[in-house]
This record gives C-alpha cells, sequence and structure tokens, in this order.
C-alpha cells in the first residue's frame, strides 16, 4: 500500500491525503487545492483506481 501510494503523481495525492485525512466533498477540496472540482473528482477516481490496481497485483 505505501508503494501505491508513493508512486501517485502529486495531484492525486494530494487529493485523496484532503478526502481521507481532512474530509470533505470535492467543492472543498478543489477549495483548498486551488483546483476546479472536476479535476479534485478525476484526481480522486485515478488514485483509488491505482492503488486498486496495486493491491490486487
Amino acid at each position: 500500500m505505501a508503494g501505491a501510494l508513493a508512486a501517485l503523481p502529486a495531484p492525486q495525492l494530494d487529493a485523496l491525503l484532503q478526502a481521507y485525512l481532512h474530509g470533505g466533498d470535492p467543492a472543498r477540496i478543489a477549495a483548498r487545492l486551488d483546483r476546479t472540482e472536476p479535476d479534485i473528482e478525476a484526481s480522486l477516481g485515478a488514485a483509488l483506481a491505482h492503488i486498486d490496481e496495486a493491491v490486487r497485483a
């Protein structure tokens, strides 16, 4: 799991950490990170898919 997290690009890792450590919906996370809500949603989806793939491997 640690390897999967370390392999994430910074924008995906930032969004994931904000979601799971600080909570909030994509709109709040987008405001905190000065990004768009669709960008945060895409980053979260990609990060979770990457972690899922790493765990299943």
